[in-house]
């Protein structure tokens, strides 16, 4: 175990001021900085509370589309091929390791 956290240590040493930076913030522009960009282009104002700007139908339409239909629809159109006999799973893959890795998809 040692020997991997030297490892760790000789690769965070490596890396530049500016690639560390980018990865202390990179968590705060992906789920605060994107999402506020995104609903913003949505036309979701913010002048009200939030909690009534994320109830109008264009918020919950943008929060069902991302969180439910992207996801069901990557699973649905990725067993067409499967169904069609063009396309297999590869050795240990399944249905289920496929929805785990749509949720983890970003």
């Amino acid at each position: 175990m040692d020997t991997l956290q030297t490892l760790k240590i000789a690769c965070d040493e490596v890396l530049s001021p500016l690639q560390r930076l980018e990865h202390s913030i990179s968590p705060y522009i992906t789920f605060g900085v994107i999402p506020l960009f995104v609903l913003a282009n949505a036309g979701i104002e913010f002048s009200e509370s939030i909690i009534a700007s994320f109830t109008k139908p264009v918020s919950l339409g943008i929060f069902f589309g991302l969180v439910i239909g992207k996801p069901l629809g990557i699973i649905i159109f990725s067993q067409i091929p499967l169904k069609a006999g063009i396309a297999s799973y590869r050795r240990g893959m399944n249905i289920a390791t496929l929805s785990a890795l749509v949720l983890l998809q970003e």
